[in-house]
């Protein structure tokens, strides 16, 4: 685009070129070059290297790269005797050394103030009395004489520590994770919000029922009908399962049961017994195999079984039987059904 024109562009301005600032040299300059200079060997240069050029007179000779022997010692040097270590006929003894010392004297004080020898323990064990140390023989009982004799190592009690704290922290992992599984008490406001949603739920329903054609000749609208129907009925169990219990567990693994075993569940608040009857009860219907409600009553009774080993005071024999049993009528259950 054109500048706009003004009396301030009649004139022509130079065009002011930018400074630029001198340019960065490090203070380190000279001494890293010198350092350079001085390690910097003929190979690392760059281009041919700088070699003293070979002088013509070191020109190769014929067989001066063959081996050369060391040169022959003289005969004199070999025959040269060693030097004897016994004094020689021509040597004389140094003459005039006398001793003061009383060697009589001496030798009866070392007698009298030494201690004596002890005899040295031995055993014989042939005819013609052959003679062995006791000691060097193994019948000596050395071994329990020791003093760390009967003592536990340190690295057994080091490794046993070691297997007693990795036990424990695997049953302490092993409870915090049946904790983790374990089911957990439904709050009033929880259970009122739900409720709430569950009424909004079937408001909406209804309203959809209302909506509904007045004549319903054909099979789509006697299906659509039959599914809100069905719709509302649940939702009305539902509603009348949480109104009618104030006390509510859920499990966070098991979430998929859905509201048709909230009456089960609530049982839990009552006393240890119920719940163990109750178990004996669903596994009864469970081995008949003529509930509809198979999948429901295995969550059911895996999560009641998870609350039995960590709250309750019930034998692990007993929750274990109760498991296999389940697992075992499973089995059947899945093999017998078509």
């Amino acid at each position: 685009m054109a500048a706009q024109e003004s009396v301030y562009n009649l004139l022509p301005r130079l065009e002011e070129k930018p400074v630029k600032p001198p340019r960065y040299i490090s203070t380190f300059r000279p001494s890293v070059k010198l350092e350079i200079e001085q390690s910097k060997a003929q190979w690392k240069t760059m281009g041919p290297a700088k070699v003293a050029v070979p002088s013509p007179k070191n020109f190769l000779k014929k067989r001066s790269k063959e081996p050369v022997l060391p040169a022959r010692k003289k005969e004199q040097e070999s025959k040269k005797l060693p030097a004897l270590s016994v004094p020689r006929r021509t040597d004389r003894p140094v003459m005039g050394i006398q001793s003061k010392k009383n060697f009589i004297k001496t030798n009866a004080v070392a007698a009298i103030t030494g201690l004596p020898k002890k005899p040295q323990h031995i055993y014989v064990d042939r005819r013609q009395g052959d003679k062995y140390l006791l000691e060097t023989s193994g019948l000596v009982p050395k071994y329990i004489k020791k003093k760390d004799y009967g003592v536990t190592p340190k690295y057994v009690t080091q490794r046993s520590e070691e297997m007693k704290k990795a036990q424990k922290e695997y049953e302490n992992s092993v409870l915090e994770c049946l904790k983790k599984k374990a089911m957990k008490q439904l709050s009033d406001e929880e259970r009122e919000s739900l409720l709430q949603g569950l009424k909004k739920k079937w408001e909406e329903v209804y309203h959809e029922f209302q909506c509904l054609s007045v004549e319903i000749d054909t099979i789509p609208k006697k299906l659509y009908k039959g599914k809100l129907e069905s719709q509302m009925k649940q939702l009305e169990h539902d509603i009348d399962v949480i109104e009618k219990h104030k006390v509510i567990y859920i499990a966070n693994e098991f979430q998929m049961i859905g509201l048709d075993t909230v009456w089960i569940c609530s049982l839990i608040h009552s006393t240890t017994m119920e719940i163990w009857n109750t178990c004996l009860f669903l596994m009864a219907l469970l081995l008949t195999g003529q509930n509809d409600w198979l999948k429901i009553l295995c969550k059911t009774l895996e999560t009641m079984i998870l609350w039995f080993s960590v709250y309750s005071k019930v034998a692990t024999s007993s929750v274990l039987t109760l498991w296999s049993t389940l697992k075992i009528s499973a089995e059947i259950q899945k093999g017998s059904s078509p």
